[in-house]
């Protein structure tokens, strides 16, 4: 005989598992639209203090469902998993933590592209200048007399970005 659930309310169920999953669906959304430069102004501080509510809501999960997770690291292998996992993560924030050093950050890279004489934007992208303007031309974008892709961008509404992605497109 089939029984009926009963529908009483639930923190766990009804509240904290929708709302971990919204948060972690925003987290990864803002994380990468921070990557690539798009909207980081609008995203940043929501990030971050949704991350801690996230955070927040992990430790009492883990605090909650402590034996049971205890439990599960008794096994060897999630044990070597989780270590892995950490040992990863530790040498990713060792290589990125400090921005101040020469080539670590994708952020200081793609400014200096765009900050840069057109000239030399080319030479890095392997084509010359005019291959650099007849690229750009293709995307619809007339460079017209600016000298970097900043200016570039400034006048025509495009995104700085993109512009320095179109012209490593042929590679």
């Amino acid at each position: 005989m089939l029984t009926e659930r009963s529908e009483t309310f639930s923190v766990t169920r009804d509240f904290v598992t929708p709302a971990t999953s919204i948060l972690f669906l925003f987290i990864v959304v803002s994380g990468v639209m921070m990557f690539f430069n798009f909207g980081e102004s609008f995203v940043k501080s929501a990030h971050e203090w949704l991350g801690l509510v996230f955070g927040a809501v992990a430790i009492w999960h883990l605090w909650r469902h402590f034996k049971g997770f205890a439990a599960y690291l008794r096994r060897p292998h999630p044990r070597a998993v989780l270590a892995g996992v950490a040992m990863i993560s530790l040498v990713v924030v060792a290589l990125t933590a400090h921005p101040e050093r020469a080539g670590v950050s994708p952020r200081v890279v793609f400014q200096s592209l765009e900050a840069a004489p057109l000239a030399a934007v080319a030479q890095v992208a392997g084509i010359d200048e005019a291959g650099l303007r007849l690229a750009l031309a293709g995307k619809g974008v007339d460079v017209g007399s600016a000298h970097s892709l900043r200016e570039v961008a400034q006048a025509t509404g495009a995104d700085p970005s993109l512009l320095v992605a179109t012209l490593f497109e042929h590679r």
